[in-house]
């Protein structure tokens, strides 16, 4: 083999290493810029995200006592009326038993 071409060999494995080593160290630094960028934009995207949850977390909670509070007017509401209507419904029944009872002394009154 001759001297020349084992040296431009050589040259050439060490240019071509070089320039691969440059291009690595060159383009790692973009790489991770970019993975960066990229990493911020999903962070940032999960974090909107995240913070609509916590609004509709807060905002359905709120809902629910008001709801709740609701719920308890409506059942005291109910249960006044249910109260009155059982009452009246007791004025009723005795106002019945008291024309049973006023009829049955006018037939017999009648009968006499």
């Amino acid at each position: 083999m001759d001297k020349d071409f084992i040296r431009q060999v050589v040259t050439a494995l060490i240019t071509g290493v070089g320039t691969i080593a440059g291009a690595f160290w060159t383009f790692r630094g973009k790489h991770e810029e970019v993975q960066s960028g990229t990493e911020k934009i999903y962070i940032d995207g999960n974090q909107l995200l995240f913070d609509n949850m916590q609004k509709e977390i807060t905002r359905l909670t709120q809902d629910v006592a008001i709801l709740k509070n609701d719920m308890k007017e409506m059942k005291e509401d109910y249960e006044a009326k249910i109260e009155r209507l059982e009452k009246e419904n007791d004025d009723l029944r005795n106002k019945l038993r008291d024309s049973i009872a006023e009829v049955k002394y006018l037939k017999e009154k009648l009968k006499q």
